[in-house]
């Protein structure tokens, strides 16, 4: 069976990208019910929920367009808004969403750390039911290997027919190791408000970064080894590493 897509009369759905886009729904339903508990404005996330879903579609779709070229290939430009089709990304989401989420509460003068950390679980939560996505579909492979424990996947979409890496897998156990270490820390680190959302947007950045070493599915590759995603990778986690200094602590 293909678990790469659903094929219908007259067009396919991409399964990854269509599971990955209403993540974003199940885990703003967990966001909600945390900013709830946490008695934060719930009037204002109603209002601007939408606007901020709609940008992370966009921003997700841009990026998995920016990546993979070929999406234009059969429907032209028209194919941007067939996200369910060829793809969607979901770094290029969560950071769409986060620049409009701050502009959206600077604005407001709401305190936006504290929005953003309340954030963090459910983004890990989603990190990892996207893992499972990407193992189920084949949509993220790993390079050939001689392991035991290698998969060996028949689905559209992966180029390699012998056993391969199971980088879905590798990521799963270290988002999943990663989510019981911030369950139980969250609540020390709210003395210093963004401590969880920067080292959290760390930590997956950087589980991303070692997990392309192992991949195996094509993308666009510089100096003949470094792939496209590990240099927006490098460039976020500078971007983080300048910024935590910039976190104040928290008057007690």
């Amino acid at each position: 069976m293909n678990f790469s897509k659903f094929s219908f009369e007259f067009f396919d759905i991409n399964i990854y990208g269509a599971l990955t886009a209403l993540t974003f729904f199940f885990a703003s339903y967990y966001y909600y019910g945390r900013l709830k508990k946490a008695k934060l404005d719930l009037e204002f996330f109603a209002h601007h929920f939408w606007r901020w879903i709609l940008v992370g579609l966009f921003g997700g779709r841009l990026i998995a367009c920016l990546l993979n070229p070929q999406i234009f290939a059969d429907d032209g430009p028209i194919a941007f808004l067939f996200f369910w089709i060829e793809g969607f990304n979901f770094w290029g989401a969560v950071i769409a969403i986060l620049l409009l989420m701050y502009r959206d509460l600077s604005r407001e003068g709401k305190p936006f750390w504290s929005w953003f950390d309340l954030m963090m679980m459910p983004l890990i939560v989603g990190y990892m039911l996207v893992d499972v996505y990407g193992y189920i579909s084949g949509a993220i492979y790993g390079r050939e290997t001689d392991l035991f424990w290698g998969i060996q996947y028949e689905t559209f979409g992966v180029d390699i027919l012998n056993p391969v890496h199971p980088v879905t897998l590798y990521a799963l156990l270290l988002h999943f190791a990663w989510f019981l270490w911030f369950r139980k820390n969250e609540h020390i680190w709210i003395r210093r408000p963004g401590k969880s959302t920067v080292l959290t947007i760390l930590v997956l950045l950087l589980i991303d970064l070692f997990m392309h070493s192992f991949r195996g599915d094509s993308t666009w590759v510089i100096f003949r080894y470094v792939r496209i995603e590990q240099v927006f990778d490098l460039i976020l986690i500078s971007a983080l590493l300048w910024g935590y200094r910039k976190i104040p602590e928290a008057k007690a």
